[in-house]
């Protein structure tokens, strides 16, 4: 049987898992992969040239998959084990991946067919990966299947305190101002506070600084380029070098306010274990941290 034609686009920023991406891709069997990078451009803009080049090789490729640059693949056929279920009625897959920070899994990995399409000038900040106009169905893989991808496993400091602020101001921003926060982003913010409480991990400590900061200044903010902190940099020492008692402190009382629902989330309390051990025994890289 011949071999899928795979184009895989990469969102870059400089992230510290982007040489394991490289390598994670460059080990896939069972399909022919050309990656093509994205360094660098606006949150927007970038997702504007992905979706650009992906519809100028329609005719080229019979499958498109869409990583972040903190995105490392976890096993060498998951590529082709994602495009194999893209077909005459199925044009748009989205997969979770195993989160470092919030210890979940997370939406956040797309697979498309060549037969999807988007209108560029209606991308607007913050939503700017919509889903696309395509004859077939769009399928959402449940939470707890097969997870492609490991996301964040590698992030340094700032790169923590990048996803922090991103993930808040999709979640408080004015575009929310009249229905209150986005739930999906702030699910995923708050079990990172909860990984963080439990685990004590300064990673999550600079990714909770950062949101909360963006929260408190969030309805007063505009969309600002995605990597780009230097209007948060009065919390910059605390996110990096805060102890465990100082970063708490300054996230309390919001992130403790809710309800014990949200706090006791389904596998709070055995996720860390599990995940971080599944990860130590990948037989590619080891996850553990200094």
């Amino acid at each position: 049987m011949k071999n899928k034609r795979v184009m895989i686009l990469s969102l870059t920023h400089g992230e510290s898992d982007l040489p394991f991406q490289r390598q994670s891709i460059y080990e896939q069997t069972g399909c022919d992969i050309e990656h093509v990078e994205i360094a660098n451009l606006p949150n927007l803009s970038a997702h504007a040239t992905l979706y650009s080049k992906l519809m100028a090789a329609a005719e080229e490729f019979d499958a498109f998959v869409k990583l972040d640059g903190d995105m490392v693949l976890r096993e060498k056929d998951a590529i082709a084990r994602m495009t194999a279920a893209i077909c005459p009625r199925t044009d748009m897959l989205t997969f979770p991946v195993l989160d470092f920070g919030s210890l979940t899994p997370i939406y956040g990995l797309h697979v498309f067919s060549p037969r999807c399409e988007w209108q560029l000038d209606a991308l607007r900040e913050p939503r700017v990966d919509p889903a696309p106009s395509m004859p077939g169905r769009a399928v959402i893989m449940k939470p707890r299947s097969w997870s492609p991808a490991y996301h964040n496993y590698f992030m340094s400091k700032k790169q923590a305190f990048a996803f922090g602020a991103h993930r808040a101001y999709k979640a408080f921003g004015p575009h929310n101002e009249s229905k209150g926060p986005e739930a999906t982003q702030l699910r995923v913010l708050y079990k990172v506070w909860a990984a963080f409480l439990q685990t004590r991990d300064p990673i999550r400590g600079a990714t909770m600084v950062a949101a909360e900061r963006v929260r408190r200044v969030a309805k007063d903010l505009q969309p600002f380029p995605y990597k780009d902190i230097s209007q948060f940099s009065d919390v910059w020492t605390l996110a990096t070098n805060g102890t465990f008692d100082e970063i708490q402190s300054y996230c309390t009382q919001y992130w403790t306010s809710w309800p014990s629902a949200w706090i006791a989330f389904k596998g709070i309390t055995t996720a860390p274990n599990k995940l971080l051990n599944r990860a130590r025994q990948s037989q590619r890289v080891s996850f553990d941290r200094e």
